[in-house]
């Protein structure tokens, strides 16, 4: 199934991709909380997400200790206080954890789709973690390349590049190759230009938006910033590699952010679900998913619960945004019917009679950066009653995001 939806959507590259209307940030402040901050439309609007539950292994951090990363194949953030290492769930619960017995990681970021975490560090090292075992293994270093000056305050991943961005404590931005034979080789620079040079304000975490090709850097207060860094691609190695548009200020946190995380878009719904009156009992058919909707990463999966059982479904996979028409059912259709024409994927339900209808399609976006944006919808259809009649579901209406 996830290679239909995979060999379907590359079909349609050329098609273009559409914008999103929000930006949102996770920031992380290296030991007590995690907020969700909202860039675009409301500049630099915060709520607390969740504070690690007890007992907290994270301890409070100096500068310029600390940093985080979104893991876009498990739907968690991996974050160091800068010492211990861990992956944790929307809620702050520790899924697994890394202790090194000392302060020393400044920056992290995370490769979702090669399942790496990188981490700079005071000892003037990028190490390249993978993701397995207990929590993480086989770590492997490479010196901090040049013209970057210890410590890297900030590190970010560009997954379409395979590249690694880091900030140091002067404003100096550097891109570089992740850790091979070479070691980490440069790629190019470019300098932080807002606040002023000079200005106070040291960088104390980045991320990466790689569809949009916008950095985000939180600088110290004073000022205290979200800086968004327009990233352009350079034309000789040397060539800077990025330009500061716009900042706003760090939203009134209890505590300053250390490292910033990317949130993707979150799906949206269209209807309810609903059977017709010659169906009993009464359903409510429901639409979910499991995942993210990121492009390149495994994970994301539509799913169905609530439906009539035992009986037959199918879910239709439009290749655009939802809409709602009237086609004389039981409630409207708001899954994109094309053109394209989309792909139909059909399932079983068994399971006792009644309620009890559930189904799962695993669906694997391809690893492209021309379906940033790309809409797509999704609900469930199926047949209850005698005579035969169809049942829908609410839909599910998301876009397709950077890994």
């Amino acid at each position: 199934m996830a290679r239909r939806f995979r060999t379907s959507v590359a079909a349609l590259l050329l098609l273009g991709a559409s914008s999103w209307a929000q930006v949102n940030l996770w920031s992380w402040d290296g030991g007590t909380q995690v907020d969700l901050i909202n860039v675009v439309p409301a500049p630099c609007a915060a709520r607390n997400v969740c504070t690690p539950p007890a007992p907290n292994p994270f301890v409070g951090h100096p500068f310029p200790f600390g940093g985080a990363d979104y893991d876009s194949a498990t739907d968690t953030l991996w974050v160091t206080d800068g010492m211990t290492i861990a992956n944790i769930d929307r809620n702050c619960r520790i899924r697994c954890s890394q202790n090194v017995g000392a302060m020393v990681f400044t920056g992290l970021a995370v490769d979702s789709v090669r399942r790496r975490v990188y981490t700079a560090d005071t000892n003037g090292f990028i190490t390249m973690w993978t993701i397995g075992g207990a929590c993480l293994t086989l770590p492997v270093r490479c010196p901090i390349p040049n013209p970057l000056v210890p410590p890297v305050t900030g590190l970010a991943y560009d997954a379409f590049a395979d590249e690694i961005f880091g900030v140091d404590a002067l404003g100096l931005i550097v891109k570089f190759s992740p850790i091979g034979p070479a070691g980490c080789m440069f790629r190019c620079e470019a300098r932080i230009q807002c606040p002023a040079p000079g200005a106070a304000g040291r960088p104390t975490g980045m991320t990466y938006d790689s569809c949009a090709r916008v950095l985000y850097i939180v600088t110290e207060p004073p000022p205290g910033s979200i800086l968004p860094v327009v990233v352009t691609q350079p034309l000789t190695p040397a060539a800077p590699c990025g330009l500061t548009r716009s900042c706003c200020a760090v939203p009134n946190t209890s505590s300053q952010p250390t490292g910033l995380a990317i949130r993707p878009q979150q799906p949206g719904n269209c209807g309810s679900g609903c059977v017709p009156s010659v169906c009993s009992p009464a359903c409510t058919p429901a639409i979910g998913y499991t995942g993210q909707p990121t492009i390149g990463t495994i994970g994301f999966s539509i799913t169905l619960s609530g439906a009539p059982s035992p009986g037959s479904a199918w879910l239709f996979l439009g290749f655009g945004p939802c809409t709602s028409l009237n086609l004389g059912l039981c409630g409207p259709v708001c899954v994109f019917l094309g053109p394209p024409s989309p792909l139909i994927f059909p399932v079983a339900l068994g399971g006792p009679a009644g309620c009890n209808g559930a189904a799962s399609i695993p669906l694997s976006p391809p690893f492209s950066p021309l379906l940033c944006g790309f809409p797509l919808s999704a609900q469930w259809v199926g047949t209850c009653g005698s005579p035969a009649a169809l049942w829908l579901s609410n839909a599910l209406c998301f876009v397709l995001t950077g890994p």
